[in-house]
């Protein structure tokens, strides 16, 4: 098998954000869910998805700073430095349920 059949081509954009792995992890479950599939491709949904986890979870035992600390430093500003309880109850209020 080659890369050209054999890979989602979704790392571009796991990788600059356009894209969030719980979106993909989304999509996938609605696929697999869905029960019109062709035979195998709920194995293979299911494998994609625990490599997926896989990922992730490599990721961040290889860069723990990765759970803290934004990719590109650029973004550190968008984070904030303290938990404000005040701010986040306003939210919780103002999120749907």
């Amino acid at each position: 098998m080659t890369g050209e059949w054999g890979c989602s081509r979704l790392s571009p954009h796991l990788v600059y954000g356009t894209l969030s792995l719980h979106e993909v992890h989304q999509r996938v479950h609605e696929q697999r869910d869905r029960g019109d599939s062709a035979p195998g491709w709920k194995a293979s949904l299911a494998a994609f998805d625990k490599r997926l986890h896989c990922h992730f979870i490599q990721k961040l035992e290889s860069e723990p700073e990765f759970e803290t600390r934004s990719k590109l430093p650029v973004f550190d500003r968008l984070r904030e430095a303290d938990f404000d309880p005040e701010r986040f109850q306003a939210w919780r209020a103002a999120a749907p349920k």
